[in-house]
């Protein structure tokens, strides 16, 4: 079990309440009630998170519950102002303390800082951002980090690291990447694996199932997307990347394949002519996997399948003697299970590419 021991950190509220938890975002999250107090926890986004976090807390008292500020989605840090700061009525410039406290009145077990994304080797927006979180000793404070996917590779990796390192609170990464998977970018999953062994109280934010993946190389917490548009950033220039608009069916996490895949593509796609794969999960009891369909109910569904196929996914990692070979057991089993599903339906079924580079830098 990886154990949280930086030395910088002044937050031993945030290091308690999150260590080795793997929480939800969501906007909507209707299926509050089915996140595994034991290691789950709830990161409401959007314009109403306040709000709903207010209205969960008498319901949930003891649920890990964070507001994700608006601010890295809308506006760059520069070195000047690395916070969106939004004027109170229009009258008074809100500080940084006023924003963290007007989480803490909302009912938000930590506070998140309203950082902006940080861009492509600004180097001084992103020192202003840590020193200012640092200049707040409170012990619950959590300091957001948006960067842009380039900082995650060979060329910048070591700077990222050694200035992540000087902050005295956990470091919520998100990255930024509108058109793909951020960690597909040549040498980014490595930089990322580097970031969650490297720096103390690391949580990966937004992201997908590489958020074990950061947890089995180290990381102490994470924080997983209920949607795509939630496992990672769009560019402020460019909004988020679909590749089927014609497409509404969910996307579904498929625990034997480590991938998420959209229903409508499985039934047209690989089960045509096939049985569907199926599911154990506590949500499915043996059902195909691609029986969901565009419908609301269809989406609630799915989701409660993603939460339960995922909730099992992480008290394995947890309760796994060795959580990177634990790791590398899932992308080996993963890729054969490609294999097999591509002799089922007679044709190759291409695997994700983070599955070999995950291997390799896994296996032990």
């Amino acid at each position: 079990m990886s154990v949280y021991s930086g030395p910088r950190t002044t937050s031993p509220a945030s290091v308690d309440l999150l260590q080795d938890r793997v929480l939800l975002m969501a906007t909507d999250p209707a299926e509050v009630a089915e996140i595994d107090p034991r290691h789950g926890g709830l990161v409401v986004a959007g314009a109403q998170a306040a709000g709903t976090v207010r209205s969960l807390r008498d319901a949930f008292p003891a649920m890990p519950l964070l507001i994700e500020p608006e601010s890295a989605s809308s506006y760059q840090a520069t070195q000047d102002n690395p916070f969106l700061l939004s004027a109170d009525d229009g009258l008074w410039p809100l500080t940084l303390r006023d924003m963290l406290d007007g989480q803490r009145q909302n009912g938000a077990s930590l506070v998140v800082t309203p950082s902006g994304q940080v861009a492509a080797g600004d180097t001084p927006a992103l020192k202003a951002l840590i020193n200012q979180a640092n200049q707040v000793d409170d012990p619950d404070v959590l300091t957001l980090v948006p960067v842009a996917g380039i900082w995650l590779t060979p060329t910048h990796i070591r700077h990222l690291v050694a200035i992540l390192k000087s902050s005295v609170h956990p470091v919520l990464l998100g990255v930024v990447n509108s058109d793909a998977d951020p960690l597909s970018r040549q040498g980014a999953l490595e930089g990322y694996a580097r970031l969650a062994a490297e720096v103390p109280g690391l949580v990966a934010w937004r992201t997908d199932l590489s958020g074990l993946g950061a947890l089995a190389h180290g990381a102490f917490a994470a924080v997983i997307g209920r949607r795509p548009s939630q496992r990672r950033y769009a560019r402020l220039d460019k909004g988020p990347f679909a590749s089927n608009l014609a497409d509404k069916s969910p996307h579904v996490l498929m625990p034997g394949l480590m991938r998420y895949s959209r229903a409508l593509w499985m039934r047209t796609e690989w089960f045509a002519t096939a049985p569907s794969l199926t599911c154990l999960c506590t949500h499915c009891s043996g059902r195909d996997l691609d029986r969901f369909d565009a419908s609301t109910s269809g989406h609630a569904s799915a989701y409660l399948h993603n939460l339960a196929a995922l909730n099992h996914l992480v008290g394995e990692c947890l309760s796994s003697v060795s959580r990177r070979q634990w790791w590398a057991d899932q992308m080996r089993e993963a890729k054969s299970a490609h294999l097999e599903l591509g002799n089922l339906i007679n044709r190759q079924v291409p695997e994700p590419t983070y599955l070999e580079r995950w291997l390799a830098l896994s296996s032990v």
